[in-house]
C-alpha cells in the first residue's frame, strides 16, 4: 500500500504549474499550448504614442497551457521568438482564449492601407520568451489609427516565428480590443486623474478655448488648483464665473477635479486670529481646505475632532477671512 500512495497522488493532482514545457508535450492534445498578454492595453492609444499597458507597465507575454491555464517554462537553453501583430478589432473573444486555427490568426492580420507604411512601428515587434515570459519594453507604436476598421477598433496579435520545441505546436494570442487614435487628439486628452497644475479644460466638460473655458481664464483661474480654491472659499462666485450650466454637468466637473491627489503640494497655510480672551489658528492645505484648529495654541486637532459649536465658530471666522 504504501507504495501505491506516490502513484495515486500522481495520479491526481495537477502536473501543469511549473513544469517545463517538454515534460507538459501531449501531442495528442492538439494545440495545448497558448501564448497569453498578461497585463491589458489601454481602450484608447494614439498613434505614435508608445505602446504600453494601461497601468503603464511593458507589455506582458507568456505561455500557457490550454487546460489548466498555467504558465509553462520552456526548458533553459530553448527558444521561442515571437512576432507581434495586428488583428481587425472585430476578431475572437475579449479573454483571447478562443480556439483558432493559423489561418484563421492570419486572415484577419491587418495589413497598413494604401499609402500608410507598416501599422506597427518600432524595434520590439520581434520578442524573445525566456522562461516562457517575454516583454515588450522598447518603442512600438501605431501608424495609423483604427477608424477605418469596421469596428473601429484594433487588438494587437502574437504568434510565433521560432521555437527549438520540435512538434509542439503553440496557438496564437491576441489582446481585447482598442482604439487607436490620431496623435492630434492626444493634446486634448483628458486625465482620468488629473493633477493640480493641470490647465483647467482638462476636466471633463469643459472643453478647450469653450465659454467655460475662456470665462475661468479671464478671472485667472488656469488649472485645476485654482478652480478648486475658489470652490471651497465661494463656490457661488466660481458657479457664476462658469454660468448657466446643467447640475450633471457641474457635478463632472467638480467630482473630476476632486480626484486630483492634492498631497501632490504639501504646502500648509495658518491663519491666526487674536483676542483678548482667546487665540485660534487655522491651518489650511494647498486649494484652501480646513485641515487642523489650534483653540489657545499650541494644541492643533482635527476638523471631525471639533464640537458643533466650534465648527460653527470656526466656519464663522472663516467666511470673515474671505471677506478681508
Amino acid at each position: 500500500m504504501r507504495e501505491e500512495i506516490p502513484r495515486i497522488l500522481q495520479q491526481h493532482l495537477s502536473p501543469s504549474y511549473g513544469l517545463s514545457l517538454n515534460q507538459k508535450n501531449d501531442t495528442s492534445r492538439g494545440r495545448a499550448y497558448q501564448l497569453c498578454f498578461i497585463n491589458q492595453l489601454p481602450k484608447k492609444i494614439f498613434t505614435f504614442s508608445k505602446i504600453i499597458a494601461e497601468d503603464g507597465a511593458p507589455l506582458k507575454i507568456e505561455l500557457h497551457d490550454t487546460t489548466y491555464h498555467n504558465h509553462i517554462v520552456n526548458e533553459e537553453g530553448s527558444l521561442l521568438k515571437i512576432q507581434v501583430c495586428v488583428l481587425n478589432g472585430d476578431f475572437g473573444s475579449n479573454n483571447g482564449n478562443e480556439k483558432m486555427t493559423k489561418e484563421e490568426f492570419n486572415a484577419k492580420t491587418l495589413r497598413p492601407r494604401e499609402g500608410k507604411g507598416p501599422l506597427l512601428n518600432g524595434d520590439d515587434t520581434f520578442v524573445t520568451l525566456k522562461n516562457g515570459v517575454g516583454y515588450i519594453t522598447k518603442k512600438i507604436v501605431f501608424s495609423d489609427n483604427s477608424s477605418w476598421t469596421r469596428s473601429g477598433m484594433f487588438r494587437l496579435g502574437v504568434k510565433v516565428v521560432q521555437s527549438t520545441f520540435i512538434g509542439v505546436d503553440i496557438r496564437e494570442g491576441t489582446s481585447e480590443p482598442f482604439k487607436v487614435k490620431d496623435n492630434r487628439g492626444e493634446v486634448y486628452k483628458k486625465h482620468d486623474c488629473p493633477s493640480l497644475n493641470d490647465e483647467v479644460w482638462r476636466l471633463k466638460r469643459i472643453a478647450k478655448d469653450s465659454k467655460i473655458h475662456k470665462n475661468l481664464s479671464s478671472n485667472n483661474i488656469n488649472n485645476v488648483k485654482d478652480l478648486l480654491r475658489l470652490y471651497i472659499t465661494n463656490q457661488a462666485s466660481l458657479k457664476e464665473i462658469i454660468g448657466n450650466i446643467p447640475r450633471k454637468s457641474w457635478d463632472t466637473i467638480i467630482e473630476h477635479a476632486k480626484a486630483c491627489n492634492i498631497d501632490d503640494d504639501d504646502k500648509l497655510y495658518v491663519y491666526h486670529w487674536f483676542s483678548a480672551q482667546k487665540s485660534v489658528s487655522i491651518v489650511f492645505n494647498c486649494i484652501y481646505k480646513v485641515v487642523e484648529v489650534s483653540f489657545n495654541w499650541p494644541n492643533f486637532r482635527s476638523i471631525e475632532t471639533l464640537t458643533l459649536d466650534e465648527k460653527v465658530g470656526i466656519y464663522i471666522l472663516f467666511i470673515l477671512i474671505r471677506l478681508i
